[in-house]
């Protein structure tokens, strides 16, 4: 073979080469955008099975793109580290259908107002985090104690309760959670902690200062 030949197939096999690289290249791409545009309207399973297929077939591991999610469990850890440390302002309970975050009214809101104090922010801004990405609904309470109120804001204690919880929603909307997984509910006096008063009718003022408070519960 002379060496214009031998240098001539040479060019050959070179351009060959360089169109199969090309090739799988484009293959890999579209497989790229198919996964892009199908996980805009499938569900999170048909999304885990179309990562898994395409991890198979393109030889590499894309497990970094499944967000594992979290459990009530899970949340419930991760929410007693962060309330350890601020236990003057918020307190955890375990219902039979989810977790709930005491907020209490001394440190969110003055008495008889709705309005989120300047230090409330910082709190539930250190809840956030736990709960802003996951696939669980919250539903915000407010609750008061039995001492009615009447006001141009506030007819009863009915129109408090629904504001506050309202304000604690708008927040946590503002930080970035989807409001179609929040619904607030005002319960006003109907659901207390503790008795509002004693055998003999007599008011608890202790008692009537823990029933005042926001829920965040976060339930399936």
């Amino acid at each position: 073979m002379t060496r214009k030949k031998l240098f001539q197939r040479r060019r050959e096999e070179e351009a060959e080469q360089w169109q199969l690289a090309f090739a799988d290249m484009v293959i890999q791409l579209m497989c790229f955008f198919v996964l892009i545009a199908a996980v805009s309207t499938v569900d999170v399973e048909q999304y885990k099975t179309i990562a898994q297929s395409l991890g198979k077939a393109l030889g590499t591991d894309i497990k970094g793109l499944q967000q594992k999610e979290k459990d009530l469990q899970d949340i419930k850890k991760e929410l007693e580290t962060v309330i350890v440390s601020r236990q003057d302002a918020m307190a955890l309970e375990v219902r039979p259908n989810g977790v709930a975050i005491q907020l209490k009214e001394g440190v969110f809101f003055d008495l008889g107002k709705a309005d989120l104090m300047e230090n409330a922010f910082a709190i539930l801004k250190s809840v956030a985090p736990t709960i802003m990405n996951m696939k669980y609904r919250i539903t915000i309470e407010g609750h008061t104690d039995n001492i009615p109120i009447q006001s141009a804001q506030f007819p009863s204690n009915w129109e408090l309760s629904a504001v506050r919880a309202s304000a604690v929603a708008r927040f946590l909307i503002e930080q970035g959670f989807p409001k179609e997984k929040i619904q607030v509910l005002g319960l006003a006096d109907t659901r207390p902690l503790m008795p509002n008063t004693d055998n003999n009718s007599q008011p608890i003022s202790a008692n009537q200062a823990k029933n005042r408070r926001v829920v965040i519960l976060i339930s399936q």
